[in-house]
């Protein structure tokens, strides 16, 4: 390889990180920040079902949040309230709070 191709092959790099920077800052800035359909308890909205994709809130920032699979909901005793999920992160099955997750726009959005 000559010295010309190299400072190429050096260039279309440099070129292709920028462009995934600029993704992945789009995409937080426009998609994650898009995602507001907060699920609480004192407002009524669509409740978690099996299958559904949701981001888990994990940490301060968005773009570090987990991809999970809703597995099974489990309705609080006392009211019948979905406060609790389980779901599938890094395929393990694992507890989380209905506030923590976060539907991603497969079908239709929470409200």
């Amino acid at each position: 390889m000559g010295l010309r191709s190299r400072s190429g092959v050096g260039q279309r790099w440099r070129h292709r990180l920028k462009v995934a920077q600029h993704l992945i800052g789009r995409w937080r800035r426009e998609y994650l920040t898009s995602l507001r359909a907060w699920r609480k308890v004192d407002r009524p909205g669509r409740v978690p079902t099996p299958g559904d994709i949701v981001l888990v809130q994990e940490g301060l920032r968005r773009i570090t949040w987990h991809l999970a699979r809703v597995e099974e909901v489990l309705p609080s005793r006392r009211d019948g309230h979905v406060r609790l999920v389980v779901i599938s992160l890094k395929g393990k099955k694992t507890r989380r709070a209905s506030a923590l997750l976060c539907p991603l726009e497969t079908e239709s959005p929470w409200v």
